[in-house]
């Protein structure tokens, strides 16, 4: 990350191209592409690694497979991709489509594909009859199955729907029927079959699957080189130029027309270099792209509006070419219909014809054989008839002359008999080839008759089947046309769409900033107007508590007042009476000074009275304070009472601000809502438009075997294998001290050393593969997620006995970190490839104090975290 290069990008990239992983890797990616995980078989393996090793042209390889029929030990692998499959021809047509053209037309066995328009029942047999007549052939299921060819076998078809029967020759997607040889019947094998000899192999002269081999090495089909160069973009953008990768249809256009285009002709151009294609896409802008979208597109709308009345007047001149290639369609379908009605009966006369010479053929062959043999018979007799009976005749002469030689007349009689002998035989065989020379002269001239009659009829036939191919080119050629203007006008509807998108999703964050703007200012204001009714309503209550304070000291003052005004009440008119008593008593004792006992009373009364007239006057005087302090009060509750109505007063007038505000507030605070809903919709949509149109990077999931090697890696276990397989080999095997010296043997050492451990640590990928790739046969590129997933990653031992420290792994690395940013830069560097950010940094380190002493547990809880993320299954 901090190397800074101007050629950084390009030497990283070309150092992992270069990696024997990249090979690995590779061979994981065409296996699950090819297999769909049917099978995981080490011959196929090696085949794709080896391939992979070679850099092997694509086409090369896809021949490869088509060729290989496992009859070959050494060379079996390729030939699963048929035995995976059971050789099952529907199958085959169905994977072959899909994986090497692109075109899942399975839907087009028993019809039209009902929802495609391009693909066509014909279609699908042109490729079937590359394939049905290929079958496995295993006499003995001890031994390896091999594939086996018959020669013969027609591609004929009806439809479910309208009845219509067709036949078709092999041909591929978008081209003209492959040419074919024709075999005299009886002549078809280079290999007969052999009923009593069935361990032979029939094998023909000719094999459409190894001529789909042929056709398909080139590389020149378009659809196969669009197909191989979408789907390698599809493996570093996450999704194809063409998505799904298998349906290239003109109602599933590209997202990119031009681009599919030019990297199929750019990737037949460097002859289908893996390396080399996956590099330039890896340099391209597009694959460096971020998964976000811009904060600068508001400010875009204006330039994007200009853009929009563009495309929609671009899209009304492709609408109408449209309609003006669609006009064209039913005069050249009639056309191809009426010569395919005018070559009907011509080509049944033809097919006539065509099986009267076959029969008369069939009838002549043996009677044309027979005669050969009966004439090569008497041929091989005749030059010994004459010049036998000659020298029989002159012996016989010659024995006549000498009739008392006895030994020569028996001599002369033996010439004799060996002559009349081969005579016989001759006449013999000469009649043999007459008779034979007549009947051969039969089936002969019915031969002659039928080749006559087929000459007779196939130039018609010719012509008229010329009318049609003709026709039928003319049809393709008009079908292709609309086809190319169809996906012209979709691909310029949805560069519309995208930008109204854009436009809607901009205009849309434009009114959500206005809103979640008005909302701040609302809310402020409403926080202002709260607060002062938060005031106000304090205010109130420190009233309130004051006037209660005050009425209570009043309400005290007046009862205590009322209670001496009751106490002097009750004293006033004893006081009254005793000091009437004391006048009176005072005027008897001046009288009667003398007695001692009126004077004692007098005392006591005197004593009473004083007391009492002291009560007396200290209750006036309590009263009066009690009067004063009753007026007191009585002001303070006034005064009290007159701020309390002043703050409830100020309190409403609060209130009656703060209601309306309140509620403009949450009608805002809705309409933000509301904004958000609107938003979210809005970049879920122009999300999802600009992540298929390349204008910001597709999420992508890593794949089984992805995920569990990231996590091995992380944990530091492929460099303890590559330690623990070297010490292993190299205890085992020791290089001797010349071969250490060798270069060549050096590096074999490096290799077997990393494959051993590759071995090994690829065991681990079995349970991976199991929970998180699709059944076999399935496609595989869909993210799912489970329960099982789930319960893997919380309670299996297996990753979080990865997590803990060992050696110099991401957590042995972590604890010898004490500084808390050091710390979150290893670790999200360890993790996600990437540094934290500020917040990120700040939740490392508050979690980490957080945990105090247990920082061993808290490290393995934090690589735990980030390896469950949905950023590490995804983008990291």
């Amino acid at each position: 990350i901090d190397y800074q290069s101007p050629g950084k990008r390009e030497k990283i990239i070309d150092q992992m191209l270069a990696s024997e992983e990249f090979v690995r890797h590779m061979t994981t990616v065409y296996s699950v592409m090819l297999m769909e995980r049917r099978s995981n078989d080490a011959g196929w393996l090696a085949f794709l690694k080896a391939s992979i090793e070679q850099n092997k042209p694509w086409p090369e390889m896809v021949a490869e497979i088509l060729a290989n029929d496992g009859s070959d030990a050494k060379n079996r692998g390729p030939v699963n991709f048929f035995t995976a499959r059971n050789v099952e021809p529907n199958l085959l047509t169905r994977e072959t489509g899909r994986l090497f053209f692109g075109m899942d037309i399975q839907c087009a066995q028993c019809h039209n594909h009902p929802t495609i328009d391009d693909y066509l029942q014909e279609d699908y047999y042109g490729i079937y009859a590359f394939l049905s007549r290929t079958y496995q052939f295993q006499p003995d299921k001890k031994k390896p199955a091999q594939l086996a060819d018959k020669p013969e076998g027609d591609a004929k078809f009806k439809s479910v729907f309208t009845g219509y029967e067709g036949e078709t020759k092999p041909k591929l997607p978008g081209e003209a029927e492959v040419a074919e040889p024709i075999f005299v019947k009886g002549q078809e094998y280079k290999v007969k079959p052999d009923p009593k000899k069935k361990e032979i192999k029939p094998v023909p002269h000719y094999s459409r699957r190894l001529k789909f081999a042929e056709v398909v090495k080139p590389g020149t089909n378009k659809a196969f080189r669009n197909n191989f160069a979408n789907r390698l973009w599809a493996h570093m953008m996450g999704r194809g130029i063409v998505h799904p990768v298998d349906l290239h249809h003109s109602d599933n256009p590209p997202s990119h027309p031009e681009l599919l285009d030019m990297l199929g002709d750019e990737v037949a151009a460097m002859k289908f270099d893996l390396r080399g294609f996956l590099k330039q896409i890896a340099l391209t802008k597009a694959y460096q792209r971020s998964v976000s979208l811009s904060d600068q597109l508001v400010n875009s709308v204006p330039a994007m509006k200009t853009r929009l009345a563009q495309l929609q007047a671009e899209q009304k001149t492709l609408s109408e070419k449209h309609e003006a290639t669609t006009t064209q369609l039913s005069p050249a379908d009639e056309k191809l219909t009426a010569a395919k009605k005018e070559l009907a009966p011509l080509a049944a006369e033809f097919k006539k014809a065509s099986d009267a010479l076959a029969a008369a053929l069939k009838a002549h062959e043996p009677n044309a054989k027979a005669l050969a043999e009966a004439q090569k018979k008497r041929d091989e007799k005749k030059p010994f008839a004459a010049p036998l009976a000659d020298a029989a005749a002159k012996a016989l002469a010659a024995a006549k002359l000498l009739p008392n030689e006895k030994e020569l007349a028996a001599a002369a009689a033996k010439f004799d008999a060996a002559s009349k002998k081969v005579a016989a035989e001759l006449a013999v065989l000469e009649k043999a080839v007459a008779d034979q020379g007549a009947k051969a002269k039969t089936t002969g001239d019915a031969l002659i008759a039928a080749q006559k009659g087929l000459r007779t009829i196939q130039p018609k036939h010719d012509a008229v089947a010329k009318k049609v191919a003709d026709a039928r080119q003319q049809s393709s050629e008009v079908n292709r046309a609309e086809r190319v203007a169809y996906v012209a006008e979709k691909v310029g509807s949805r560069q519309i769409k995208s930008v109204e998108s854009m436009i809607a999703y901009a205009e849309v964050v434009t009114t959500h900033e206005a809103v979640q703007v008005a909302l701040n200012g609302q809310a402020k204001a409403t926080a202002t107007l709260q607060a002062t009714r938060n005031k106000a309503a304090s205010d109130a209550t420190t009233a309130k508590q004051t006037f209660d304070a005050a009425k209570k000291n009043s309400d005290t003052a007046t009862n205590q007042l009322a209670s001496t005004k009751q106490l002097l009440a009750n004293k006033g008119p004893a006081n009254a009476a005793l000091t009437e008593a004391d006048k009176s008593v005072a005027s008897v004792i001046a009288k009667l000074s003398n007695d001692p006992q009126l004077k004692q009373a007098a005392a006591v009364i005197k004593a009473r009275l004083q007391t009492l007239s002291a009560d007396v006057d200290g209750l006036k005087k309590t009263m009066s304070d009690q009067e004063s302090a009753v007026k007191a009060t009585a002001a303070q509750m006034v005064t009290a009472s007159q701020q309390l109505a002043t703050a409830n007063s100020a309190l409403a007038a609060a209130d009656k601000q703060l209601a309306p505000a309140l509620k403009a507030r949450d009608e805002s605070a809705a309409k933000l809502s509301k904004s958000q809903e609107s938003l979210d919709q809005s970049y879920e949509e122009l999300t999802k438009f600009w992540s298929n149109q390349f204008v910001m990077r597709p999420l992508e999931h890593l794949t089984a075997e992805q995920l569990c090697w990231s996590l091995m890696v992380i944990s530091g276990l492929p460099k303890r294998q590559l330690v623990a397989s070297e010490a292993e080999i190299n205890k085992k095997t020791p290089l001797k001290d010349e071969e250490k010296k060798d270069p060549a043997k050096v590096a074999a050492r490096k290799k077997q050393i990393a494959d051993a451990a590759y071995a090994k640590l690829n065991a681990n990928v079995g349970a991976f593969v199991k929970l998180f790739s699709a059944n076999a046969g399935q496609p595989q590129h869909e993210f799912f997620a489970t329960f099982d997933q789930a319960l893997f990653f919380a309670n299996a031992g297996t990753v979080r006995s990865w997590m803990s420290p060992n050696g110099d792994n991401l957590a042995g690395r972590l604890a010898k970190l004490d500084n808390s940013k050091d710390f979150a830069d290893e670790l999200y560097l360890g993790v996600l490839t990437r540094r934290p950010t500020t917040d990120e940094v700040a939740d490392v380190t508050a979690y980490l104090a957080s945990r105090g002493k247990e920082r061993a547990a808290a490290t393995q809880e934090l690589i735990w975290a980030l390896v469950t993320s949905t950023e590490f299954r995804f983008n990291h």
